[in-house]
């Protein structure tokens, strides 16, 4: 098989054969559909599946707990050399590190506050304080020996010197009257997710002051912000689940038998289990949510956003959106920063009276469906088209790029998917590779390293520039779109104005698609007739045959 093409898709989970087109279903009574398969494509055809998470619910549920460092990652490569992005990736990645030991902590006392433990409690305590970092620094130090990661051993030192402060010291144990006390005692956590919050902010904002590479030094300082948002709120989700698990769990009725006590514990604050509410980390996720309206609110005021009702009109006002975003996202940035200071700094003067129990369940009740919905939705999130399309794209994004720059970042899918590439270009003549969305990137990048086989190159509702070129400029510069064109006999790039993230890349020969009537924004471009007699054309066409173009070239 000399001749054929191969398809690479978009983003991952894909099933194998989803790249040959969306099948059309009649759904009919009961349990039962008529499914009209796609139509043959008339020529070999291979199929590149990639994903960004080994199989199974575990795996891509702990590639999502990883996230958080995973966008550190991403940031690191966003401005290779610049020194004020180094500092930022440096010093978030640890502070993360850091907050991640510091919750694991604090999830290992809130269940044992409900199960006796077999020694003296304070032992018990401090074990889980010093064991727990060194659990950490095992897994960074085992990743080293497997890839080439910077910050490495800032981050093993900061673990060591954090477990063993906290094992010693034991600052929730600290008297202590004032604010972020409960009980005459010190909240250790809640200090914890402050400062951490503040100081990535604070590093934040400090990307964006200067005017010098403004658009992807904004895009790294909302990484980061959204880095640590992700990390404590999540935590503090899994930290009230593990609560609410262990307490149903427990057959010791409260009070009765002594199992990790307040006097004891090591970050926890005072607790009791007889309260509505145990402590301050359960309002966390209320933050995060004052975080995300704050983001929209700043969408709103800076980007002038509003939706057409027209479907049409509101595909491509999307489309225009993404292009001008980059310019106005260090404003959204400020204004979204603002707005959340003062959303925060209201739900901090009402703290003593949210944590009063009593009447104000409704409270409560928020916070548990919260978390609960949350939990539910990033289980379900393959029954949810919306959900995953969502999560699947900034995932994609951010595990294209190899571990670099902090340890415990989600692995990457580019590796595996190159060699995929390879393999089934293998030793053809007169191949076409064809790469839709994220599936174009994975087949620019294999063009601009390939080195032996020249294959025709198509790519279609691709992101290369709107996302890749604009935050990525160090990598996808005018000498990598150069290279790519030099190594391909030819290279198409298919694109609509509808579709919110393609955008016409040169030097390829661009083609801009139709879509009347129907609105296809991002999809239905394995069947587009124009593509696909492209395709067609440069299979059969022999060196001295000059194939056509297509129609509506610009």
């Amino acid at each position: 098989m000399g001749a054929f093409e191969i398809r690479v898709h978009g983003i991952g989970d894909h099933d194998y054969y989803s790249a040959l087109g969306r099948p059309k279903v009649k759904p009919m009574s009961g349990r039962s559909d008529v499914v009209m398969a796609p139509e043959a494509v008339g020529h070999p055809l291979k199929l590149v599946n990639w994903s960004r998470t080994s199989q199974g619910l575990s795996k891509g549920l702990l590639w999502y707990v990883a996230f958080p460092f995973t966008l550190v990652n991403t940031v690191g490569e966003m401005g290779r050399g610049e020194k004020r992005l180094r500092f930022a990736v440096a010093v978030v990645g640890v502070l993360l590190t850091i907050s991640a030991a510091a919750w694991l902590i604090v999830f290992a006392e809130s269940v044992l506050k409900v199960i006796p433990v077999p020694c003296d409690d304070r032992l018990v305590s401090r074990l889980i304080a010093g064991l727990i970092p060194l659990g950490l620094i095992i897994a960074i130090i085992a990743r080293q020996s497997t890839e080439t990661i910077e910050w490495v051993w800032l981050n093993v030192i900061a673990l060591a010197c954090f477990g063993v402060i906290v094992s010693v010291c034991q600052p929730a144990q600290f008297h202590y009257t004032g604010w972020l006390s409960r009980a005459g005692r010190f909240d250790a956590m809640t200090a914890v997710v402050l400062t951490t919050t503040a100081a990535t902010f604070l590093i934040a904002a400090g990307l964006i002051a200067p005017k010098t590479n403004r658009r992807e030094m904004a895009a790294a300082a909302l990484l980061l912000d959204i880095a640590m948002v992700a990390m404590h709120s999540v935590s503090s989700m899994l930290r009230m689940s593990l609560d609410w698990i262990a307490t149903w769990l427990s057959p010791l009725p409260p009070g009765e038998t002594r199992t990790l006590e307040p006097e004891e514990r090591s970050l926890m604050a005072y607790f009791d289990r007889t309260e509505p509410v145990s402590s301050r980390l359960d309002f966390v996720a209320v933050f995060s949510l004052v975080a995300l309206l704050a983001l929209l609110v700043a969408l709103v005021v800076v980007l002038r956003f509003h939706i057409p009702r027209d479907k049409r009109k509101r595909a491509e006002y999307m489309h225009a959106l993404v292009e001008k975003a980059p310019g106005l996202l260090a404003w959204v940035l400020v204004v979204a920063t603002v707005v959340m200071t003062a959303g925060a700094g209201l739900l901090v003067l009402c703290a003593d009276f949210l944590l009063t129990g009593g009447s104000r369940h409704w409270v409560i009740v928020f916070v548990n469906t919260l978390t609960g919905a949350t939990a539910l939705l990033i289980i379900l999130r393959h029954r949810l088209p919306a959900l995953r399309m969502v999560m699947g794209r900034s995932a994609d994004i951010a595990a294209f790029w190899p571990v670099h720059s902090h340890p415990l970042a989600g692995a990457s899918y580019r590796a595996d998917a190159l060699n995929a590439i390879t393999d089934a270009v293998g030793t053809g003549h007169h191949v076409v590779l064809v790469g839709h969305s994220q599936g174009s990137i994975l087949c620019a990048w294999w063009t601009n390293i390939n080195t032996e086989n020249a294959v025709h190159l198509v790519t279609c509702g691709s992101p290369l520039k709107s996302l890749y070129a604009t935050y990525f400029p160090n990598y996808f510069s005018s000498e990598f779109f150069a290279t790519v064109k030099a190594k391909s006999p030819s290279w198409a790039n298919f694109w609509r104005p509808t579709d919110p993230i393609a955008t016409a890349v040169r030097p390829a020969h661009n083609t801009t698609l139709d879509d009347h009537p129907d609105v296809l924004g991002h999809s239905g471009y394995w069947t587009d007739t124009t593509q696909t007699k492209w395709i067609k054309e440069h299979l059969t066409a022999t060196p001295n045959t000059r194939p056509a173009t297509g129609s509506c070239t610009i």
